[in-house]
């Protein structure tokens, strides 16, 4: 069985047919530019500067292909009350495989989930991101009443003696937030791994969705055989790509006269209609 990852099923949410793409056909994705490396490595920074923010914590070094010896050395450090926090511990449950960035240890025998992101707020996809690590936690036999967002505080001024990485980061509570998506979590990860076991990638049509919440890397793949005047292309909000699509219409040419567009819309229409230029008067 193909085993998912936090990052997998985050893809398989936003698209079963990326999912299955990153799986079996990355060579079909497009190349990372420069500006995706260095925000990855921004990233990763980040995530290590956040350390500073729970002393005593011990990280689980293990790489991401040695799981399995990570998962053995996250139970040794789980079970050792000296411990204070554990980074990159790694859990296994349903399938589904997870490095939680920081796990705090709480009164009581608790634990406290924090996920490190480089940017400034709390976004949906990351309340997704934290649930799914919260179920597979939950599922490896933890308590999980916890769960924090731990971003960039734009309120923080850097002093002449350099960042204070503590005072950088703003940890914000989410537990409420994250407890209301985990019941949805079973599911999708149900529907998932089904998507992984098809023999072939599952037909989604290209839409807005292919960019939300991050830019889909099989763009250029799954649309490679879009007419040039694909009705996607039209300009403005909100696109009636979903109502043409609905009526079988791909191109912008046959879109008919009585459809609602608009005026810029209908002048694209009509110029690409006629093969003659528009040209705007003042």
């Amino acid at each position: 069985m193909t085993m998912l990852s936090k990052s997998k099923y985050l893809a398989g949410c936003q698209c079963p047919r990326r999912l299955w793409l990153g799986c079996f056909a990355p060579e079909l994705a497009a190349e990372r530019v420069g500006a995706d490396e260095a925000w990855l490595a921004l990233g990763t920074e980040i995530g290590r500067h956040a350390h500073a923010l729970f002393p005593g914590g011990v990280l689980v070094d293990e790489e991401p292909w040695r799981h399995n010896e990570a998962v053995a050395r996250t139970r040794a450090l789980l079970a050792d009350p000296s411990i204070p926090s554990i980074f990159e511990a790694a859990f296994v449950h349903a399938g589904v495989r997870v490095r939680v960035d920081v796990l705090e240890r709480l009164p009581g025998g608790a634990w406290g989930l924090r996920e490190v992101k480089s940017g400034t707020h709390v976004k949906e996809v990351h309340l997704h991101d934290a649930a799914v690590q919260r179920f597979v936690l939950e599922g490896a036999g933890l308590r999980v009443p916890s769960v924090e967002i731990v971003r960039v505080d734009t309120t923080y001024v850097r002093g002449e003696a350099g960042v204070d990485w503590p005072r950088l980061f703003a940890r914000v509570d989410v537990s409420t937030e994250v407890a209301c998506l985990l019941s949805g979590v079973p599911a999708r990860v149900d529907a998932l791994h089904r998507v992984l076991a098809l023999a072939d990638p599952p037909a989604v049509e290209p839409d807005g969705h292919c960019f939300s919440p991050y830019p889909c890397e099989f763009w250029a793949h799954c649309t490679r055989e879009k007419p040039a005047d694909w009705v996607y292309y039209l300009p403005g909000r909100p696109k009636p790509f979903a109502a043409l699509y609905a009526a079988g219409i791909e191109r912008i040419v046959d879109i008919p006269e009585g459809f609602v567009l608009s005026p810029l819309q209908a002048r694209i229409r009509d110029a690409l209609r006629s093969g003659r230029e528009f040209l705007a008067s003042d």
